[in-house]
């Protein structure tokens, strides 16, 4: 699993073992651009962390709660239908993530043993 560090709100930076470069992540530029899309709390922001060579995993931010976790590509699960949303930034070197998908309305359980992420609708447990 990618070694994630929180540096402050919304910044996190993700280590592979290998990579000599890791990713610097800094939500805070995408959500504040992304409040024209007006997402329906609680949400979650997913992207592919593909910089990461041999070693890409998904980013999970959860912005309610600060958290940020690196998923591997087969542990995602969805148990119910989500809405999603692409929200697409202006790529720019200091800014990543550039694209992500919303998921809207959703709650999760994050598996520390296995590293595992349940997504489910928060219409379904509210």
């Amino acid at each position: 699993m990618n070694r994630v560090l929180r540096q402050a709100q919304g910044q996190f930076v993700v280590q592979a073992r290998f990579e000599e470069r890791p990713i610097v992540l800094d939500f805070n530029y995408l959500l504040q651009a992304s409040q024209k899309y007006r997402l329906q709390a609680p949400f979650l922001l997913l992207h592919w962390q593909g910089k990461l060579a041999d070693r890409a995993e998904w980013g999970v931010y959860d912005p309610q709660e600060d958290k940020y976790f690196s998923i591997a590509w087969d542990s995602l699960f969805c148990t119910d239908s989500v809405r999603l949303r692409c929200l697409q930034m202006p790529w720019q070197e200091t800014i990543r993530p550039t694209a992500v998908i919303a998921l809207e309305g959703v709650q999760y359980a994050f598996d520390e043993l296995t590293h595992s992420l349940t997504i489910r609708s928060h219409a379904r447990t509210a």
